[in-house]
């Protein structure tokens, strides 16, 4: 009963690019990543795979894609309705909803799992906005 959105882990993302540990882009001070598909193999290995397109071959588990654990992996993530640094979903400037509010000072979680559900890491993404309304909640 917990609420959730489920896809692939490549079928999300802006851009993607795999390197060998080392090799990877900095991304404290870089500001454009450049996708480098490649290792996945078959049709990335040969050609410039276009988003629109790696986003639909990833985003289907029967193609059989996998990622390499000897590879560095960076992945962009950027959203035009969510602006994380005042923790709000922003409707094109219509309606602004605060995002604290709609999860009653919890955190989001960003979770990655396997295809028979093991989990792999979990990440809890969270905003002063988030302690201020538990905070509300503890003086009452």
């Amino acid at each position: 009963n917990v609420p959730s959105i489920e896809a692939c882990l490549g079928s999300i993302p802006q851009t993607i690019r795999a390197d060998k540990p080392g090799q990877e882009p900095d991304i404290l001070h870089e500001n454009n990543i450049q996708e480098d598909c490649s290792a996945f193999g078959g049709p990335f290995e040969s050609e410039k795979i276009g988003t629109f397109k790696r986003k639909r071959l990833l985003s289907n588990p029967t193609y059989g894609f996998t990622f390499d654990t000897q590879k560095m992996y960076t992945f962009e993530y950027y959203d035009h309705f969510l602006d994380l640094p005042k923790c709000e979903l922003n409707f094109l400037g219509v309606s602004c909803l605060d995002i604290a509010k709609l999860h009653d000072g919890q955190p989001f979680t960003a979770t990655v799992k396997t295809s028979d559900e093991r989990r792999l890491f979990s990440l809890s993404i969270w905003h002063k906005k988030f302690l201020e309304v538990l905070e509300k909640y503890n003086e009452t």
